[in-house]
């Protein structure tokens, strides 16, 4: 059993973050049936336009919680926490994360601030139309951006465990959070709560995380301590910013690029489409990162194999990672297409019902292949990222530009399918093709130098 966890790379953390995507997966047939059966296909379109316009928190937070990450393993190479113990190791590499930490506090307050003001407004200008009440919506969007700023706060705290080899402590707390948010979005629905389900679900998810932290209230009193001096930390202008600028113009464009089909496909043709399409993204991007859990799990150790030039160890347990991530997201895939294509013909009342909810079977294989080629791109950006530099920056800014023009025109004009033959186009044709180029050129160069 032990030789057959380490060849399909299984440890404590996957476990975890498996255990979640496939709650997840599993979970999501009982939230489409309850969705299609309690919810008019107009408060479907509000339930995942609210859910897309959430992910609008990176125009805020500007990808920090990944170089938070990267920077955090770095130094972790060099110190240790134990519970019994406190932290042990290189002075200097401490109090070079702990002021680290305190800086990325102070960012993150502003940008959970700024995010509950722009966001919030926003969203009022957008979801406002004259056909459904005001009070349908309102509340429920209030009280969604709160709870989405306040766990905005808490998501440095949380990827700076991460980043300090936490991770199936993490992954177990994004279980946890997976289980329980679909045990409250569904009694929500089923009291008759409506749009109030998007609010129970970021309560518990906030819920979780503080819980979290509070349990880890030991490992984060240095952070806070006064004595800790801020001297040795380290300049967000020379280490921090050049990484977290470029990850930001990447995470923004690639939210426009990935994110936005919901929002677009509800402005030019109504909350019907809008929630068609966010239920088929949410199950493929519930896909798509189940598979990645076999790639982000393993990021911490990236960043520490680095930092200590262990190379070959990094590309060994890289490659495989990466392999079997790939090979369970076309499995997945495949099987969303065949299921598509046999819903209608199912002699249940309930198969052509779901299958109304869904995108048609050519617009699903459309997004289907391009989750497929995410996936690799994700990849190729994580292993690059682990050296706490960003090449892919032009790449990613180029594609997504052309994406999102694309999305914008393709959507607009033929809807779900326009969109997903604009996105699978760019990303086969430029950006893939460009990441393996420059991702097997950087490597070669970094390590040998």
């Amino acid at each position: 059993m032990g030789s057959w966890r380490e060849r399909w790379g299984l440890d404590a953390a996957v476990g975890y973050s498996l255990l979640a995507r496939g709650w997840q997966f599993l979970a999501g047939p009982v939230s489409l049936v309850l969705i299609a059966h309690y919810f008019s296909p107009e408060t479907q379109g509000f339930f995942y336009t609210f859910a897309s316009l959430m992910g609008l928190q990176i125009l805020f937070e500007m990808g920090l919680h990944t170089v938070v990450i990267n920077m955090a393993s770095h130094e972790w190479a060099r110190i240790r926490w134990v519970p019994s113990l406190g932290w042990q190791g290189d002075p200097e590499a401490g109090q070079r994360l702990f002021g680290f930490g305190r800086q990325v506090a102070v960012w993150y307050l502003a940008a959970s601030v700024l995010f509950g003001v722009g966001i919030g407004g926003g969203g009022v200008w957008l979801l406002g139309r004259p056909e459904v009440p005001l009070a349908e919506w309102l509340g429920p969007w209030v009280a969604l951006v709160l709870l989405t700023g306040l766990q905005l706060w808490t998501m440095p705290l949380v990827s700076l465990l991460e980043g300090c080899d936490q991770v199936a402590q993490v992954q177990r707390l994004r279980a946890g959070q997976a289980i329980l948010g679909n045990l409250a979005v569904w009694a929500v629905i089923l009291g008759g709560g409506g749009l109030w389900a998007a609010v129970a679900s970021a309560g518990v998810k906030l819920l979780c995380e503080l819980a979290l932290i509070a349990h880890y209230r030991d490992f984060f009193r240095p952070f806070v301590a006064r004595r800790s001096s801020t001297a040795a930390g380290v300049d967000w202008r020379t280490e921090v910013w050049p990484l977290q600028w470029s990850i930001a113009c990447h995470s923004v464009l690639q939210y426009l690029a990935f994110f936005m089909f919901s929002p677009v496909l509800f402005y030019y043709h109504g909350p019907q489409l809008a929630g068609q399409m966010g239920m088929t993204w949410t199950i493929l991007t519930t896909m798509q990162y189940a598979a990645f859990s076999w790639v982000q799990t393993r990021t911490p150790r990236f960043g520490m194999w680095i930092a200590a030039r262990e190379f070959a160890e990094l590309d060994r347990v890289f490659s495989r990672m990466a392999s079997i991530a790939s090979a369970v997201l076309v499995m997945g895939a495949a099987s969303l297409c065949g299921l598509v294509a046999v819903l209608p013909m199912l002699p249940w009342a309930w198969g052509p019902s779901l299958s109304e909810r869904l995108l048609p079977w050519g617009a699903t294989c459309l997004f289907a292949s391009s989750v497929c080629l995410i996936g690799v791109f994700q990849c190729v950006v994580t292993y690059l990222l682990a050296h706490k530099r960003n090449p892919l920056l032009p790449v990613s800014v180029v594609g997504n530009s052309l994406i999102v023009a694309g999305v914008m025109l393709g959507g607009a004009t033929y809807g779900a399918e326009g969109a997903g033959v604009a996105l699978l186009s760019v990303l086969a044709i430029w950006t893939v093709p460009a990441a393996l180029w420059i991702g097997y050129r950087c490597r070669r160069e970094w390590h040998q130098s």
